[in-house]
């Protein structure tokens, strides 16, 4: 049992290492426009942060793994308020500037 998930740790390192280097290349090597890389970055980025939640985390569908989900949702909820608040106030503070 040790092993194994020692392996499943390795493998879903080596992928989220793909996951990032992906991006990294299109952006240095590629001569693609920038509505073309975003997407792709995004795509990956969501990817790597599924990936994370199920491996790492170990956030799956059991009912015990119940409050890991609810204090998942609570820090993204708590993110998007600061994340939201801070563009406001950037906002308000480049509109009263200006």
């Amino acid at each position: 049992m040790q092993n194994e998930n020692l392996i499943s740790y390795i493998n879903c390192f080596i992928l989220s290492i793909i996951l990032t280097i992906i991006p990294f290349y299109i952006v240095i090597c590629s001569n693609l426009s920038s509505r073309v890389i975003y997407p792709i970055i995004l795509i990956m980025a969501f990817i790597q942060i599924i990936i994370q939640i199920i491996y790492f985390i170990h956030l799956n569908n059991l009912p015990q793994q119940r409050w890991k989900l609810i204090s998942l949702v609570f820090t993204c909820i708590i993110i998007f308020i600061i994340l939201i608040g801070s563009l406001w106030i950037m906002h308000n503070l480049n509109h009263n500037i200006i």
